[in-house]
């Protein structure tokens, strides 16, 4: 006999995230630990390498880049997550009563781990597709030079470009900016 399954609140939830040192995913009721960086630094570089990028880029445009401490909504399917990196462009609309969690990311970044790969490519990325802001989705890969860019086409179709060589650039029509390969990379060792 299995234990009754905990139901929660989206309220209960956020009281309870305000106070937890770990992050939480919170989907039609249940919480999810998310998965933490205990892997190689690869990770961390990367995901600096992409703030950074963005920070850079996006310097006099209408655009505004948030770390994985920004929490973000998709109405849609009620889903309470967290990305490596998101970007906002117009005013940043923030669920009601709420600082921490944006609703309108126009770009989502997600540095791809061995334990949320799957998720991330998957179940995540269909959750992520209610947004109607989000233009581009972009993954990338920490054991080997590979990025997946996912962007929204009309229809509401989604068109997939992979890159695998630092000598290519990255194209984010939804922030207009071009990234080289070889910058989200930038210090990034991989095992022989």
């Amino acid at each position: 006999m299995q234990p009754a399954k905990i139901i929660y609140t989206p309220e209960e939830y956020l009281r309870m995230e305000e106070n937890s040192p770990e992050k939480h995913e919170y989907f039609q009721g249940e919480i999810f630990s998310m998965a933490g960086g205990t892997g190689p630094p690869r990770h961390n570089f990367l995901v600096a390498n992409v703030i950074a990028e963005l920070i850079f880029g996006l310097r006099g445009k209408d655009c505004t880049s948030y770390s994985s401490d920004m929490r973000i909504l998709a109405r849609s399917s009620g889903l309470y997550t967290y990305a490596d990196v998101s970007v906002v462009c117009g005013e940043t609309d923030l669920a009601p009563d709420r600082n921490d969690t944006i609703t309108n990311p126009a770009l989502i970044v997600e540095v791809l781990s061995p334990s949320t790969e799957k998720y991330d490519r998957s179940q995540k990325f269909e959750l992520y597709r209610g947004l109607e802001s989000l233009q581009d989705y972009l993954l990338v890969d920490q054991s080997r030079v590979y990025i997946e860019l996912y962007s929204r086409s009309t229809f509401d179709t989604w068109l997939l470009q992979t890159f695998n060589n630092l000598s290519q650039t990255v194209t984010l029509a939804s922030v207009n900016l071009t990234i080289p390969v070889a910058n989200f990379y930038d210090k990034v060792k991989f095992d022989s």
